[in-house]
């Protein structure tokens, strides 16, 4: 049998909705898991809802996973950043600078957001908060496309 592990968004209060499993996340204007990057694009001066995320081992098999990370690659313009924190307490996402998310996530850096050991059905990692910033001052447009890579050690 082979283990799969998803990702899963949260989204409303207490971030108590948890989606079905996601290839991809979009920081929008809008508490939701969509992942179109073009609805609900964030303003300038403003901030996306934070995106609660977790993985989780949808099936196990006999090997353990531990040492979650996650990693951004991609340019971001000036003025905007993307934070990432880590917390075991849900909250319900907000667009207001928030008070998980407070990394800022540099280029290339992987970054362990769970140091557990899982190895059961139905196991899930810490929360992962992300939120995307944008100063008033940022150049307009589309920011482009970020990739963030998340795995994790099997043994």
């Amino acid at each position: 049998m082979t283990a799969v592990v998803t990702l899963r968004v949260y989204t409303g209060a207490a971030a108590g909705t948890e989606s079905a499993s996601q290839t991809g996340v979009a920081l929008l204007s809008v508490d939701a898991a969509t992942n179109d990057p073009n609805d609900h694009q964030v303003a300038k001066g403003a901030n996306s809802y934070e995106k609660w995320l977790r993985l989780k081992i949808d099936t196990a098999d006999s090997g353990e996973f531990s040492h979650f990370w996650i990693e951004r690659s991609g340019v971001l313009p000036d003025g905007v950043v993307i934070k990432l924190g880590v917390t075991d307490t849900p909250s319900t996402p907000t667009s207001t600078t928030s008070t998980v998310a407070t990394t800022t996530m540099a280029d290339g850096r992987r970054y362990v957001f769970d140091a557990a050991t899982l190895d059961a059905n139905g196991d899930y990692t810490r929360y992962l908060v992300l939120q995307e910033q944008v100063a008033a001052t940022a150049a307009s447009g589309v920011v482009t496309q970020q990739d963030f890579s998340i795995g994790y050690s099997e043994s």
